[in-house]
């Protein structure tokens, strides 16, 4: 996995994935907000220890706020999470 630098101002941050532990999974979520055409999207991905892709999802979504979008993501990560057996063994 690549990191990316970005400047904020005279801050320079360091952006990079961080894997979970051996033997889990890791769900990260975004949620967009679309104002052109009045929409929201919510989509995720979930990545093994290794940083191997295992599953993916996106969602388009009636009008809510953003902190709703994100939230949406994450109960619809959960649950592909749940219904695909993701636990440590």
């Amino acid at each position: 996995m690549k990191s990316i630098k970005i400047r904020s101002g005279e801050i320079e941050h360091l952006i990079a994935w961080v894997p979970p532990l051996e033997h889990y999974t890791k769900l990260n979520v975004d949620g967009s907000n679309f104002k052109n055409v009045n929409g929201v999207a919510c989509g995720g991905i979930h990545r093994n220890y290794l940083g191997r892709l295992i599953k993916s999802f996106s969602c388009n979504l009636k009008s809510c706020t953003i902190i709703h979008v994100e939230l949406w993501g994450i109960i619809k990560g959960l649950q592909i999470a749940v219904a695909n057996g993701y636990q440590k063994r």
